[in-house]
């Protein structure tokens, strides 16, 4: 957990590698690799609150996505 809430204040500088594949410019799939500052390589959405801690699944018309 304090690995976590380092992370997440920026008090720690810890990095992934995101690999994805996604269309380019040229409208060809490509394979495209990022580096991010966080935890893990699991990227789900959420909503964040105003506190910057707590969240909610994304919603449409009510729904759960």
């Amino acid at each position: 957990m304090d690995e976590f809430v380092d992370q997440l204040y920026g008090r720690e500088n810890h990095h992934i590698t995101l690999r994805s594949l996604r269309l380019n410019r040229e409208k060809k799939m490509s394979r495209f690799t990022q580096r991010k500052r966080g935890l893990t390589d699991l990227f789900l959405k959420f909503n964040v609150a105003d506190d910057a801690i707590t969240c909610s699944p994304l919603t449409k018309k009510s729904k759960i996505l």
